[in-house]
């Protein structure tokens, strides 16, 4: 394999290395190249720790055929703790999602908790990424001794636990060492404290340690993931060589330097200047949306604009939250575009956007096939079993829009839910198909338990509403919506990927659109709280998480924000409120002398 001079260096350097490696940097090829290095020592045998199942699989690819697989060990920090725990399991298992929420509830009961379940939830992986969770606070350390209480009456276990007591056992003379001579890690900088002492128990044994990371690129502090200061502990402890990969073979030198713009705005970092080593001619653009529709429709009309150039390019959209993709995974299945949702749940699985699609299927097609979906918005009203059960009957012996019988008037939800329907269905006969989604919207907002439901069922109205210039009619819409699939082949090039921010890390494409480029959005409400309140943390881990979503882009990226754009967009020179008022007067004449 062809090294730059500088990945070469890493790869031939001495027993405790820091490399410090930008985006696209090619950090997995020093990896490689590092591995077959070492190897080269008569009995050296290497241990090459990553943090995702994938990213392990990615390197046991690359390193066959470079390298002798008998000497290699590849996995994740939980595989590796795993086995190392082995003997002490005593058939214990990890716990699977619904075994570990019910968990969470039984501690929450049980320890007198007052923690609902979403912070109860975050506590717990809070102290299950300390090496010392009784030092916390009595609440936290009652809820935690509670939880893992019950998993260990359960025959279960969470992984950070098994990390936790593989520490502490190495510690104690109680564990064994991974049997290797060197370990390298990569993206050193998403290590929490528990993972960096079982590193720690390992160099303390002679195991000479390579880590590769970019503190730039820290984006898992809700993790404990120690960025960072987990950086500057390790090359303090080891006394450290430091090598800086910052040349990016990625990203064009225009979207290089935006990103570095932004970046250089946190203190807690490592200095350094990224430096492409694309080609120039790279595409930054950024533009204000005030509905949801209009960014759409300039999507669109980017998405064209780059498979006009040549086929077979790579697209991403990505936002701050799964909610923040919403949005756009309604208008691209509206659109009849291919696409991929890269984690999160899919916004046409919601409760309320299905509710919406079924209600618009029954007020457009008006046949008894649709007759369940009457019977769902019955029970989604909490009308009781039997007479939902009774309507149903009457609409397919009877038709949709036929009179109720007396059984079924003494039910309001019912009467009205029937009047309702009529109502959506004629407006959409007029062609008023916009009122009339936004009627069934409203309705399921009436009857929503929680606010998620009304939120996606708007979300849909408005993608089925559709373009004003799209030829498509609703039935149309409904039809691209219902036989559209999700799950399509990731080889091909069609295919849109949309993901969170998170979801993007380790990811490329040739053109990237970042969606909700908002101030409060990213950075988030939390995050801008607690800079008020004077402390920088959260705001730092926000714009290296913009950072990263930035630096997904080879050639094309293009950044949407709604009326407040994010402090990040005008720290990388993309919009001043100086030149938003000057476009808005330029506008308002060129208006003026057009009447």
């Amino acid at each position: 394999m062809t090294l730059s001079l500088k990945q070469d260096q890493a790869r031939k350097a001495g027993d405790y290395v820091r490399v410090i490696a930008g985006p696209g940097s090619g950090k997995t090829t020093l990896l490689v190249a590092r591995t077959s290095f070492l190897l080269e020592q008569p009995g050296a045998v290497v241990g090459l720790v990553t943090f995702a199942n994938p990213a392990a699989q990615e390197m046991r690819e690359r390193l066959t055929g470079n390298a002798d697989m008998s000497r290699v060990r590849v996995s994740t920090f939980d595989s590796f703790a795993r086995q190392q725990f082995m003997p002490f399991l005593n058939g214990r298992r990890p716990p699977k999602y619904f075994e570990r929420q019910i968990l969470m509830t039984r501690a929450i009961s049980e320890s007198g908790s007052d923690f609902d379940l979403e912070k109860a939830g975050e506590v717990i992986n809070e102290m299950n990424n300390r090496l010392h969770p009784e030092k916390a606070e009595s609440e936290c350390v009652d809820l935690f001794e509670t939880y893992r209480d019950l998993m260990e009456n359960d025959g279960l276990i969470d992984f950070a636990e098994i990390a936790r007591q593989v520490v502490l056992g190495l510690h104690g003379g109680k564990i064994k060492p991974l049997q290797v001579t060197h370990i390298l890690v990569d993206e050193f900088q998403d290590t929490a404290p528990v993972q960096l002492a079982w590193l720690e128990q390992h160099w303390k044994r002679g195991i000479k340690i390579t880590v590769v990371g970019d503190d730039d690129q820290s984006i898992y502090g809700f993790r404990s993931a120690m960025g960072n200061g987990g950086m500057n502990q390790f090359a303090s402890a080891t006394n450290a060589e430091d090598y800086f990969l910052n040349e990016c073979y990625r990203c064009a030198p225009e979207i290089i330097d935006i990103a570095d713009r932004v970046i250089a705005n946190n203190l807690s970092r490592i200095k350094k200047h990224i430096t492409s080593m694309a080609s120039p001619g790279g595409s930054v653009r950024h533009a204000q949306y005030e509905e949801m529709e209009d960014q759409f429709e300039a999507l669109d009309g980017w998405i064209k604009e780059i498979r006009a150039e040549s086929s077979g390019l790579t697209i991403g959209v990505l936002a701050r939250t799964n909610r923040g993709l919403d949005d756009i995974e309604a208008m691209l299945r509206v659109g009849e575009y291919k696409y991929r949702r890269i984690g999160g749940k899919s916004i046409w699985e919601t409760q309320g956007a299905g509710l919406l699609l079924g209600l618009a299927e029954l007020a457009v097609f008006r046949t008894y096939i649709e007759a369940p979906n009457a019977a769902n918005a019955l029970s989604w009203a909490q009308v009781p079993q039997n007479l939902v059960n009774q309507y149903r009957s009457h609409i397919i012996s009877k038709g949709l829009f036929s009179d109720l019988p007396g059984y079924l008037c003494g039910d309001s939800r019912v009467t009205g839910f029937h009047e309702q329907l009529a109502t959506w269905s004629n407006m959409i006969i007029e062609g008023l198909d916009g009122p009339a989604l936004k009627c069934i919207a409203a309705w399921i907002t009436d009857h929503a338990r929680i606010a998620t439901d009304s939120k996606t069922a708007w979300i849909a109205a408005s993608a089925l509403k559709g373009n004003p210039k799209s030829k498509a009619t609703l039935p149309q819409r409904i039809r691209s919506v219902t036989m559209g699939n999700s799950k399509t082949d990731e080889s091909d090039p069609e295919v849109i990927d949309i993901a969170t921010m998170h979801g993007a890390k380790g990811m490329e494409w040739d053109g990237v659109w970042i969606t909700g480029a908002n101030e409060p959005g990213i950075p988030g409400k939390q995050a801008i709280q607690t800079e008020l309140n004077g402390s920088f943390h959260e705001i730092e881990e926000e714009r290296r998480l913009f950072y990263v979503a930035v630096t997904r882009a080879k050639r094309w990226l293009s950044i949407a924000s709604n009326k407040k754009p994010s402090r990040f967009v005008v720290e990388a020179g993309l919009w001043s409120a100086e030149a938003d008022i000057k476009n808005k007067k330029a506008r308002q004449q060129a208006q003026a002398e057009a009447q």
